[in-house]
């Protein structure tokens, strides 16, 4: 509904940024909560009565230097559950990645895995969204691998190189966020949106060099070294690598899904993320 507020937690990162730039083309008025999600008076003094709140925050910022991951991800989870149940929030919107039960989950998945539960079992009207990778300038991932095609001539196929993912372009992801604000069709629904196509990383990588015309020569490496890989991952691309490590450590898990959902809910042919202005 144009003219509708909505209120965004996350407005700062990479998917945020976007969506409120598609939000205010839309007419919507838009209201970005800057304050320290620690604290519950943070999310009371923001929120308004009956709104609509997008969840975009992931414990992966400079607290979690002085608290784990999954403390950090739970209160922030816990604040914004009893902020929106005494403001009676319309709709909570949550962004987060697709994960597989059976496997083990690294702590960032594991994260999104608590909070994704806190707010199905929140008894507040929500969508959930889960993706793979996110394609656009700003996304971590992806300007790592960029980085990497772009500097490195040799690159390592580490242990994780058969695992599965469906990259999907950051247009698509913000589209269809856009249209589950007062979705009745779409309320307490949890969808999986992916790319056209499902990858392997070493399968991927090697796509990737070939569309970008880069003369890359992969070679395998049989051991994972989360460590020394994200701390010159993040020298590369200039991204704190506490929040580099946490990804690669979550590249040991499959993160997937057909393009079925995306067309199906949205009407969505999802874009492919061999595009050139991406790289620009």
């Amino acid at each position: 509904m144009s003219g509708q507020k909505i209120f965004i937690f996350g407005g700062s990162g990479f998917v945020g940024r976007n969506l409120i730039e598609k939000l205010i083309k839309g007419n919507y008025q838009v209201k970005v909560l800057a304050g320290d999600v620690l604290k519950l008076d943070s999310f009371l003094g923001e929120l308004e009565n009956n709104s609509i709140i997008f969840y975009l925050i992931h414990g992966l910022g400079k607290q979690t230097e002085k608290a784990g991951l999954l403390q950090i991800e739970e209160k922030a989870a816990d604040n914004l559950i009893k902020a929106a149940r005494i403001k009676k929030a319309k709709q909570i919107i949550h962004l987060t990645g697709i994960y597989f039960e059976g496997q083990k989950l690294s702590p960032h998945l594991l994260a999104r895995k608590l909070t994704l539960e806190k707010i199905k079992n929140s008894g507040i009207p929500y969508t959930i969204l889960r993706t793979s990778i996110i394609f656009g300038r700003g996304s971590i991932s992806f300007e790592i691998i960029k980085a990497m095609l772009f500097k490195m001539p040799f690159i390592p196929l580490l242990r994780w190189k058969g695992i599965k993912v469906s990259p999907i372009h950051i247009d698509d992801v913000i589209s269809s966020l856009a249209a589950t604000i007062e979705n009745q069709s779409l309320l307490n629904k949890i969808i999986d949106i992916g790319g056209p196509e499902i990858f392997t990383y070493e399968v991927f990588l090697k796509k990737l060099s070939q569309f970008l015309e880069l003369k890359r020569t992969f070679f395998n490496f049989p051991f994972n070294l989360f460590f020394f890989s994200s701390f010159f991952a993040a020298k590369i691309i200039s991204f704190p690598q506490r929040e580099v490590y946490f990804l690669f450590q979550s590249s040991k898990n499959d993160c997937y899904c057909g393009p079925e959902e995306i067309e199906k809910f949205f009407g969505i042919k999802p874009k492919s993320i061999f595009d050139r202005k991406l790289f620009q």
